[in-house]
């Protein structure tokens, strides 16, 4: 065998040795962030005999090095051997880390590069950073995302770099079956973008909407977590399981472990938190649970996802919270984490009726508190004056759960943010450059340890997300301009000479979505859970559906929206003047993107004049009309499927999203004010019957 082939085979098996330390989850919230950048570029001739000096003795730094080399090598089509000392003479590349930190620092010379980590992790960071100085970038995964520069001789954006990040911990959360399907290929992104902690969110349910099915991880696992122990991942592990510990067909035996509700027990959601039965057998069941999982580092362990009133009022529960009795059950449940796995947090989930803080109750000390803002608006930043919804609601919310939980000494917070949640904006990815960068900045002043971003959908994304790479950035550096950002991204995605006008086409978008997005603090959503029975009766709705708007504000909303049209024809002469000089396979599929949130911005303007015209009571032709254009602004995007989506699970997925979110409201409109008799029964039986077929179709899919 010859030497070539020798020292291309040990690069690559670097990857696959696999002693080495874990990852470490820093305690400390409020890191020093350092940035600096030579400015003088350096010509870097990478012609000549390079050898890569590297530490070998750890795992996350022999993929620091194997990184570096494979990239130089489809960079410059040569080899960049990795060992352990230099030779005399020779061009190196030298890697080194201290014990424990993200932030690196390197120099670049005509014939020596210096990279240094304050830990493994760093140094990896710090290989990546150099890279993207050459010019690299990965805006989404696999090969359709890299971009590589090419050549022997290049130049370096700048000669040297020292970094720190914003957030000690920087999160994306795979959520759905669509991306569990790449969850290598996801790890693999999220590295190259300093991303530092992968969330499995999963869900044993036989359907998956907003979790990843739990058989899928575990076909997957064995590799994936050696991927991400390469990359010195944290590693979170969960969802709403809380109340799977207490089994639902123990009621009949002992109604007393489950909840009371109305002076009954019931063995709808959640459990009685005050049973020493119902605890005893949750904690049974917890340990097999964290025993199954000794991978992670943090689990999650939810309540049942749901608005409210799923907490009991039995006699010892009703002095407590909907937050008090959860941190209860949760504290039941850290106390067997503790004892199963010391070195593991398990979070605290703070979301809908469990935002409030829990102030009879005080967290174990391996607990988190997991901020999840989902009913805040995303029309605004969540600290912006001007937004009713997120001032002083969710600002001062967080706030005050930070502290609680810090001064009694829990474990740091983290954030769980819906800024890739393609189930909450519906198909769609509203570009939230500018809402993210105040979010992140908030949330680091506020005492903020990790960010994540839940992944989740119903089909994979057409084309890259700006929201997803320019979270990293930002999650990294929480300073950075976010409009530089997006312009980076559109032109390492689109080419360069696209990028201005694909950065006025997304920037453009953010304004339209901005106007569908904006919900006023009158707005009350249904709290109970509907029964399945009684869906048509009571259709579903969540933040984009302004049905239970007030009259005034719907009609405000409906005469804003009008705006949205304008917008749309803007966003879509950028992107046409963009096609002659981006590069055509991202520009054709960011196109068909567009489609899609085109017919969504439609559909979503030609819903507020209906329901603003049902408001006001307008004639009823005049009604028929508005909801004749709400219903072909509907079909538009249901029909986006066949075109956009080649996967018959996930177009099946998207159809039932919107059948159940969307066509079921209007058909309620139609049952209410334009049938009768026959026809009353017929709209009814054909919508539920509609659901059903959808639903059993992907029962038998996802099993």
């Amino acid at each position: 065998m010859s030497g070539w082939c020798i020292r291309r085979i040990a690069a690559a098996a670097l990857f696959a040795l696999l002693s080495g330390t874990g990852p470490v989850i820093a305690e400390d919230t409020a890191p020093a962030v350092v940035r600096q950048a030579g400015p003088a570029a350096v010509r870097l001739d990478l012609a000549g005999d390079w050898r890569i000096v590297a530490p070998l003795s750890d795992r996350v730094a022999r993929c620091a090095a194997a990184e570096l080399a494979l990239t130089l090598e489809r960079i410059t089509r040569k080899q960049f051997p990795v060992v352990s000392s230099g030779e005399r003479g020779v061009r190196v590349i030298v890697l080194s880390h201290g014990r424990d930190g993200d932030s690196f620092r390197w120099r670049a010379a005509a014939d020596t590069v210096e990279i240094s980590g304050d830990g493994a992790r760093g140094l990896l960071y710090g290989a990546y950073d150099f890279l993207e100085a050459l010019g690299c970038r990965w805006v989404e995964p696999g090969g359709r995302g890299e971009r590589l520069p090419s050549g022997t001789s290049l130049t370096l954006a700048r000669s040297f770099s020292r970094q720190a990040p914003s957030f000690k911990g920087r999160c994306l959360i795979i959520g759905h079956a669509a991306f569990m399907a790449d969850a290598g290929g996801w790890t693999i992104w999220a590295a190259r973008n300093r991303l530092n902690t992968v969330f499995i969110h999963v869900t044993t349910e036989s359907l998956a909407f907003g979790a990843a099915p739990e058989k899928q991880w575990e076909k997957k696992r064995d590799a994936v977590l050696e991927m991400m122990k390469d990359r010195g991942m944290v590693i979170e592990y969960g969802g709403h399981r809380l109340a799977s510990f207490l089994p639902r067909d123990l009621f009949k035996k002992t109604p007393g472990m489950f909840r009371m509700a109305g002076g009954e027990r019931t063995a709808a959601f959640n459990f009685c938190p005050s049973s020493l039965e119902a605890l005893a057998v949750i904690q049974r069941n917890a340990k097999e649970y964290f025993c199954e999982h000794p991978y992670a580092d943090v689990f999650h362990a939810w309540p049942d996802d749901i608005l409210g009133g799923g907490w009991c009022s039995c006699p010892k529960c009703a002095r407590y919270t909907p937050s008090e009795q959860a941190l209860m059950a949760v504290n039941a449940v850290a106390a067997v984490l503790q004892k199963v796995n010391p070195r593991a947090q398990l979070s605290f989930l703070s979301y809908y009726d469990t935002e409030e803080v829990p102030g009879k109750v005080k967290p174990l000390p391996n607990i988190c508190m997991l901020w999840a803002p989902r009913r805040r608006c995303y029309a605004h930043a969540l600290s912006a004056a001007a937004c009713g919804v997120n001032v002083p609601r969710y600002t001062k919310g967080f706030e005050a759960q930070v502290n609680y939980f810090r001064a009694r000494g829990a474990q740091p917070a983290r954030v769980f943010e819906y800024y890739l949640d393609a189930i909450l904006f519906k198909s769609v990815l509203p570009p939230l450059a500018a809402v993210m960068r105040r979010d992140l900045a908030f949330y680091r002043a506020a005492g903020a340890h990790t960010v994540q971003a839940l992944m989740t959908g119903d089909h994979p994304w057409v084309s890259a997300q700006p929201n997803a790479w320019i979270f990293a950035r930002l999650a990294w550096n929480t300073d950075a301009d976010s409009g530089s950002l997006l312009t980076e991204f559109c032109a390492h995605t689109f080419g360069k000479d696209a990028a201005v006008a694909m950065a006025s086409y997304f920037s453009t978008l953010e304004k339209a979505f901005a106007l569908a997005l904006e919900i006023s603090p009158a707005m009350k959503l249904p709290e109970e859970q509907t029964p399945m029975l009684r869906l048509f009766d009571s259709p579903p709705t969540d933040l984009g559906d302004p049905f239970f708007e007030p009259p005034a504000e719907m009609e405000k909303k409906a005469a804003r929206e009008k705006e949205i049209y304008a917008l749309i024809m803007k966003a879509g002469e950028s992107l046409e003047s963009a096609g002659d000089s981006a590069l055509p396979p991202a520009w054709l599929l960011e196109r068909k993107s567009f489609d899609l949130m085109k017919a969504w911005l439609s559909f979503d303007a030609a819903r507020a004049g209906l329901y603003a015209g049902l408001a006001a009571g307008v004639p009823k032709d005049e009604l028929l009309r508005r909801h004749a254009a709400a219903e072909k602004a509907m079909s538009a995007v249901i029909d986006w499927r066949l075109e956009g989506i080649a996967e018959t699970t996930c177009r099946d997925n998207f159809e039932l999203m919107h059948a159940y979110f969307w066509r079921l409201r209007l058909d309620k409109i139609r049952y209410d004010n334009f049938e009768n008799g026959i026809g009353k029964i017929f709209v009814k039986y054909r919508a539920m019957a509609r659901i059903g077929w959808l639903y059993f179709k992907l029962l038998r899919a996802y099993e």
